[in-house]
């Protein structure tokens, strides 16, 4: 059994996807009762009666275990980046952990939804201070660190999530540094839209904007709403796009059910590389107006 965040491996992944798989939504609701009811005790989690604590202990286990095939997804994202795959699923791992361990299943939301953006923090973090995409001074890169030694400290003395003031006290910061910090840590993990994105074999030309239209995967239905509103918004404010352009977009991108290259053709009474044609015409007027997401929700 895995206990807590110790290493994780794609091996272990493969093995426990297999044995755990996810979790139904009433599952997550029972689990994560169990879990509010042990971490939530008014004495603290450690002085919980036994039979609450360890109720606790293995819903928690369990839930993780469950939900492991995420952090792994999750790591993907940021595979090539000069991050070893293993530290990037173990730094996933980590936020899941956070998660789970704050999980409200009262508030109505599915657990993937929630745990992606502590998974995708977990992972910039590695990124900006392990990482070979835009580099982060030393002094900034020792403060995240310190960020995130305090942090996960005082979670355990706290029994809760510690205030923005806290922390920047916890890890010897001025005030309002936290918030610059965790600015730049996201600056430094902004890619376009359109930029190609590499699988765990280092191969494959498939962009960001394709996560709008593959099948959802567990997390990636938030992400494909939130990539939706902004590439919507730019469609709607842009002024250079023809209405044939528009179209396109809203065809290709935008409507519920993406129509093929041949359907849009048909459509529209023209061929094939005329609609692809304008189709990158229409992406480079929008990469000019500055098409870019970050990978942070």
């Amino acid at each position: 059994m895995l206990r807590d965040c110790q290493l994780v491996s794609t091996d272990f992944l493969s093995r426990t996807a297999a044995r755990y798989p996810l979790l139904r939504p009433e599952q997550e609701i029972e689990l994560g009762r169990q879990i509010r009811a042990w971490r939530d005790h008014p004495d603290g989690p450690q002085a919980a009666p036994k039979p609450i604590r360890r109720r606790g202990e293995r819903a928690q286990q369990r839930f993780l275990l469950c939900n492991l095939r995420l952090a792994h997804y999750i790591a993907r994202r940021f595979n090539n980046r000069g991050v070893p795959m293993e530290d990037l699923i173990q730094s996933a791992t980590e936020g899941l952990l956070q998660a789970v361990q704050r999980f409200d299943p009262t508030a109505g939301n599915r657990f993937s939804s929630y745990a992606v953006w502590w998974a995708q923090q977990a992972c910039q973090i590695a990124v900006a201070t392990q990482g070979t995409g835009i580099k982060l001074p030393t002094t900034t890169s020792e403060a995240l660190r310190r960020v995130s030694r305090a942090t996960t400290r005082l979670r355990g003395e706290l029994n809760r999530e510690p205030t923005a003031e806290e922390i920047e006290e916890g890890a010897k910061l001025k005030p309002g540094q936290l918030l610059q910090l965790r600015t730049a840590a996201r600056a430094a993990d902004t890619r376009s839209l359109d930029a190609p994105m590499r699988g765990d074999d280092g191969r494959g030309d498939a962009a960001w904007l394709d996560l709008i239209t593959t099948e959802p995967e567990p997390g990636s239905q938030l992400e494909a709403q939130d990539l939706r509103r902004s590439l919507r918004r730019l469609v709607e404010t842009t002024p250079t796009l023809t209405p044939q352009q528009r179209e396109i977009l809203q065809c290709r991108y935008l409507n519920p059910q993406p129509m093929s290259l041949v359907q849009i053709a048909s459509r529209l009474h023209l061929n094939r590389e005329s609609v692809r044609r304008l189709e990158r015409s229409a992406m480079a007027i929008l990469r000019s107006r500055g098409l870019r997401m970050r990978v942070y929700l």
